[in-house]
């Protein structure tokens, strides 16, 4: 029997990151969590305001590589807006754009800042702004469309991982789309005619340095067809053609359905999810209409899916704290590695279809590396009991043989790694 205080540690683990148990020994009933996860009332999480570079030197000079991935997993770990950081943590995996392609550092950071910033408002907004990004133009190849030479990836992936899914669009669709997408530029820095790069001089004095822009010249005017839809289309007509397929609807909901819940959605439930989603594609509504649906609490909810890289080393954070410096060099490049090893570091997911899930999680070398994410804490102090031991780490309805096999040592240490290796810390 799945006991209320396991419901609550559920409710954070799946509309928060990691499992938050100074939350969990505060709160009385599930209801009680759903409400304080989703609320949008505490101090907003600003992300760190980085100076804009004036040359191309300066973009790799503004910011370390390690102190993203630190101030985001430390924003992870903080107990305020928890369903902002688990919505910003989706969308970075649903419109994955990844450094190592787009190698521009800031605008990786002004990316996930822009996730962050559109995560629980309007998804028909997130999407135009992801279109527009600098970092998704870079990554899948949008500078590089042009009325004059098509390349069709953005148009592909923005049909087939963002809105409507595989098999719901036809290759002609695909070149419509590409051809409504075409023209888009980065705004870069200024070269004169002797080669050289001007400081502080761009390519265009009316848009942000950086930032994006429609290049007429480069724009494929002609009249195009997408989905039955006939014009002279430009980016936003056209992702206005895809927010108007119902499909759309369906595939996000399920898809957040899925993350939140751990199970495929009733034909019903998804039904009613997509039809409330459609009308006006406001993301905190269908959040909440999904974590107040039945099938988010139910037994069959808890502990349904494996946990991540980034939830193991967010919850082993929260439940024994250590200090946390960006300017500390070596607990963040040893972070860094350790996620990168595991496939999980934040900034980069493996391709444009995001991060491995599910059972692809649970191979030998992932279960057995993931366990060099306990050097992220410190030594424990001595005399914690298992109890206390199951408690910062958010297990609770724990079976008794993992009971037991913590209980046969008395050093904490090795009490942690035991539960971190447990059945129940490998999902969540």
């Amino acid at each position: 029997m799945v006991s209320e205080r396991e419901r609550i540690a559920h409710v954070y683990r799946r509309l928060g990151v990691g499992a938050h148990p100074d939350l969990i020994d505060v709160t009385s009933s599930a209801g009680e969590a759903i409400d304080r996860a989703l609320d949008l009332g505490g101090p907003d999480k600003a992300t760190q305001t980085i100076r804009v570079p004036q040359t191309w030197d300066e973009v790799y000079e503004v910011i370390d590589g390690y102190e993203p991935v630190v101030w985001w997993i430390d924003a992870m770990v903080d107990d305020g807006r928890l369903v902002e950081e688990r919505l910003t943590w989706f969308w970075h995996d649903h419109f994955a754009v990844s450094a190592h392609k787009v190698d521009h550092p800031y605008a990786m950071w002004e990316h996930v800042r822009m996730l962050r910033d559109h995560a629980t408002g309007n998804f028909a907004q997130l999407l135009k702004a992801v279109a527009k990004s600098p970092a998704m133009l870079a990554y899948l190849d949008g500078i590089d469309n042009t009325a004059w030479g098509l390349n069709e990836n953005y148009a592909r992936e923005v049909m087939e991982l963002h809105t409507l899914g595989v098999g719901n669009y036809t290759q002609a669709d695909v070149v419509a789309a590409a051809r409504a997408f075409t023209g888009w530029k980065v705004n870069e820095t200024f070269w004169d005619d002797d080669g050289e790069e001007v400081p502080g001089r761009f390519q265009r004095d009316d848009v942000a340095p950086w930032g994006s822009y429609l290049d007429a010249d480069d724009f494929d005017d002609t009249v195009k067809e997408l989905l039955g839809v006939s014009g002279n289309l430009g980016m936003d007509d056209a992702l206005d053609v895809l927010l108007d397929q119902p499909r759309t609807a369906t595939f996000v909901a399920g898809k957040l359905y899925r993350d939140l819940v751990g199970a495929e959605p009733d034909p019903p439930v998804l039904e009613r999810l997509a039809s409330e989603f459609r009308s006006d594609y406001e993301i905190l509504p269908l959040v909440k209409a999904i974590a107040t649906d039945p099938s988010f609490l139910a037994d069959g909810a808890i502990r349904s899916k494996v946990r991540t890289p980034v939830e193991k080393v967010v919850t082993l954070l929260q439940a024994f704290p250590k200090v946390r410096d960006v300017s500390d060099e070596d607990f963040g490049w040893g972070l860094v590695g350790l996620l990168e090893q595991l496939g999980y570091l934040p900034f980069a997911p493996p391709n444009p279809a995001g991060y491995p899930k599910g059972n692809r999680l649970l191979g030998p070398g992932q279960l057995s590396e993931a366990f060099a994410l306990l050097n992220a804490i410190d030594a424990p102090a001595q005399g914690m009991t298992t109890d206390d031991v199951l408690d910062r780490l958010g297990l609770v309805d724990v079976s008794d043989r993992t009971r037991a096999v913590l209980d046969q040592t008395g050093d904490p240490g090795r009490k942690i790694g035991l539960a971190f290796g447990s059945p129940e810390y490998l999902l969540t």
